[in-house]
């Protein structure tokens, strides 16, 4: 099986990579990026009909602690570090343009 990518295919490409190529490296990566396609075709000769299907190598476990419910910090202490606060709220500069 012979895979060919044309002139006009890698002009495509290395306009959307924002590529200046010579006429010299279009012929050349034409003829590269053909040979290395083909190699890779080589894959679909593979026969993995008894391979079964997975979706990761690795065991998956979840780290995450499970959720416990626990009273609140009291309003005091969670503002007792604010550089300003206003009505019980934390006070920040604008980030958007001015107030």
């Amino acid at each position: 099986m012979v895979s060919t990518i044309s002139t006009n295919d890698i002009v495509r490409i290395a306009e959307l990579a924002r590529l200046h190529l010579t006429e010299i490296e279009l012929e050349s990566f034409s003829k590269d990026l053909s040979e290395i396609l083909d190699y890779m075709n080589q894959i679909d000769k593979v026969d993995v009909s008894d391979v079964k299907l997975t979706d990761s190598t690795l065991p998956l476990h979840t780290i995450l602690r499970p959720d416990e419910v626990h009273e609140s910090l009291p309003l005091e202490q969670l503002l007792s570090n604010a550089a300003e606060i206003d009505k019980e709220c934390f006070s920040v500069p604008p980030v958007l343009g001015e107030s």
